[in-house]
């Protein structure tokens, strides 16, 4: 009996492993197996070494790939376990899709992150760079999100090690922004009647307002006396249903 490097690191005397070169030599041509030959890995290992890694492998996959595209018009998003905590190695998105003249309303009711590791990225439309529209991370709960366009989504991940009790949100299909203009005319006045205007602007948490009086030599612009305080330029006030 002689003295070997153990498979556990312990050095300690015992029975050489077994392991036939012809054996070896097939397993040499796999990537984890040049890796492990490379770092000194004893051959007589790679078998217990790659069971383990397929076995961890097999594990997260199961964890943490999730992917759902949802075309109902209002629904409520979750990350995989909430609200008991998110596994490991999480990967999910969720991509939200409404017809062409909607928008997408997102608002959140429970927020919680390991922070700055485990984040969820929201964009307008594929989850490209320049399509993204939020990065959001930690503990505090994220104010109402509204895409740009008839498509969000939504793509979480987390790391290896600690976890958060995760998010939930509901979102809902909103229709684009649109703009009316009601006129009405003022009889009496000396230079022709003038228009009175009054637009309003729905938008996709309110109603904007905003009112002005057109004649031809002024313009005159104001809001509602129940808004805060005065500002010269235009005067717009939005209400949140």
């Amino acid at each position: 009996m002689r003295t070997v490097s153990s498979c556990d690191g312990t050095g300690l005397e015992r029975t050489p492993c077994r392991c036939s070169r012809s054996g070896a030599r097939k397993l040499d041509g796999l990537g984890v197996f040049a890796l492990m030959k490379a770092v000194g890995v004893p051959a007589c290992c790679w078998s217990r070494v790659f069971f383990l890694y397929v076995g961890l492998l097999t594990a997260s996959v199961e964890a943490q790939n999730c992917s759902y595209t949802l075309r109902d018009p209002n629904g409520t998003i979750e990350s995989p376990g909430y609200p008991y905590g998110y596994p490991n190695y999480s990967n999910c998105t969720w991509v939200v899709e409404a017809p062409d003249h909607a928008r997408i309303q997102l608002l959140f009711q429970g927020f919680a992150l390991e922070e700055p590791f485990d984040i969820l990225s929201i964009y307008n439309g594929p989850p490209r760079p320049n399509n993204l529209n939020s990065r959001l991370t930690g503990f505090q709960l994220p104010t109402p999100i509204v895409s740009s366009g008839p498509r969000l989504t939504l793509w979480f991940l987390s790391d290896y090690a600690v976890s958060g009790q995760g998010f939930t949100a509901s979102y809902k299909e909103r229709s684009a922004a649109a703009t009316t203009v009601h006129q009405l005319s003022i009889q009496g006045h000396p230079s022709g009647p003038p228009l009175v205007q009054h637009r309003v602007a729905e938008i996709l948490d309110g109603v904007q307002l905003e009112r002005s009086c057109v004649s031809a030599t002024k313009r005159a612009e104001h809001r509602p006396t129940s808004s805060p305080g005065n500002t010269e330029g235009i005067r717009r006030r939005k209400w949140v249903l």
